[in-house]
């Protein structure tokens, strides 16, 4: 399962977060700071909301971008956690950012996406969860695997995800098995070892 070692938007500390887990960070209070990944137990600001709603509404006509959507809203949070919780990491090659991948029921369409170049709407397998977002902002879209997706690490790996912070403010890194990589946002370089940070 991937961890997520990010700021945390309710305390303001850095905290390792898994998608079923809490912040353990403990407030001034003596008490646990209990932030909860966004749409675990209905927990979700407006902006992921915004995003839950934008994805579980079909569209049709002109599209100026490629546009996702699954018919069931309810089923968007449960996808949403299982792709942080079970997806393999990958990088975009034309968007340029970390993501993580998951196809919930094999290579059977479950949601649906219309193409802005024509038009046309085709069924799709999987789900995207970006990773370039501030951790109470993270949201899913659908999609299938395109050729500028690169597998970085696998589904089986343990693998923790740290966004840029004051040891590396320019890049994310991703700590899997032996070899650390490193991710700098927000060009595409990728390298098998991380740099030292400066001190």
């Amino acid at each position: 399962m991937p961890l997520f070692e990010y700021k945390c938007p309710s305390c303001g500390k850095t905290t390792l977060l898994d998608p079923l887990g809490e912040c353990a960070n403990i407030l001034k209070s003596g008490q646990k700071c209990g932030f909860r990944f966004p749409l675990v137990a209905g927990s979700g600001n407006s902006k992921v909301r915004e995003k839950m709603e934008k994805h579980t509404t079909p569209q049709s006509g002109l599209m100026t971008s490629d546009y996702s959507w699954i018919d069931d809203k309810a089923s968007y949070p449960l996808y949403q956690i299982d792709a942080a919780k079970s997806g393999s990491l990958h990088l975009d090659q034309k968007m340029n950012y970390l993501f993580l991948w998951q196809t919930p029921v094999g290579e059977n369409h479950f949601a649906k996406i219309i193409y802005a170049n024509d038009c046309s709407v085709s069924g799709v397998s999987g789900v995207v969860l970006p990773l370039n977002s501030k951790l109470q902002n993270m949201h899913i879209h659908f999609s299938n695997y395109e050729s500028h997706f690169v597998e970085i690490a696998p589904q089986s790996d343990q693998i923790i995800i740290q966004e840029p912070n004051a040891a590396h403010p320019l890049e994310y890194w991703v700590l899997s098995g032996q070899e650390p990589i490193f991710f700098l946002f927000p060009s595409s370089q990728l390298s098998g070892v991380p740099p030292s940070p400066s001190v």
